[in-house]
């Protein structure tokens, strides 16, 4: 009975000082590897034309404890709407849309791919990021833009073809040197 008693103190105790250590420390002492996001909202982007925007619920924030070499990447299942046209019609311009990553509010053109309006109807854009980044906290999200007038809105839509055609994932892993 005492060595149980002591058992479940010992236990308690651990506990207790493993609480003290994450509010002394201001820090969890388990180190997380790997951030996602897949929302499956639906975005679309009509305008503005030329200019980069967040894609809605496509960003993560990491919280690193060392200075460490994160793998950044993404795939989009996109679909493009395009204007109406005669039959006799000829397009002029391409119109394109293109993705890229930004942390903590710098662009990293190294991440970006193009999408343009001859793909078929569902168009997969994906590209990756391999960046060495500070301890601390920050705020990974992907990009898009839209060039061109012919298509009228391009869009993410998790319930094109039954579901199993659109969507969108940004993936953040963590190789930490020092753990």
């Amino acid at each position: 009975m005492m060595r149980a008693m002591w058992c479940c103190l010992v236990a308690l105790l651990g506990v207790c000082l493993a609480c003290s250590l994450i509010v002394i420390t201001g820090q969890s002492t388990s180190t997380k590897l790997m951030w996602g996001t897949s929302p499956l909202t639906p975005a679309s982007l009509q305008s503005p034309v030329d200019t980069w925007v967040d894609v809605p619920n496509t960003n993560v924030t990491v919280e690193l404890l060392n200075e460490v070499v994160v793998l950044i990447s993404y795939d989009v299942s996109v679909s493009h709407a395009t204007a109406i046209e005669p039959e006799d019609f000829q397009v002029k311009e391409l119109s394109e849309l293109s993705f890229r990553v930004a942390v903590d509010g710098s662009p990293y053109r190294q991440s970006a791919t193009t999408l343009d309006d001859r793909e078929p109807v569902v168009a997969v854009a994906s590209g990756y990021l391999v960046l060495e980044i500070p301890r601390g906290r920050h705020d990974v999200v992907l990009q898009w833009r839209k060039r061109g007038t012919h298509v009228v809105t391009w869009a993410v839509t998790s319930n094109i073809l039954d579901g199993f055609a659109g969507g969108r994932n940004l993936v953040v892993s963590a190789q930490h040197r020092f753990i």
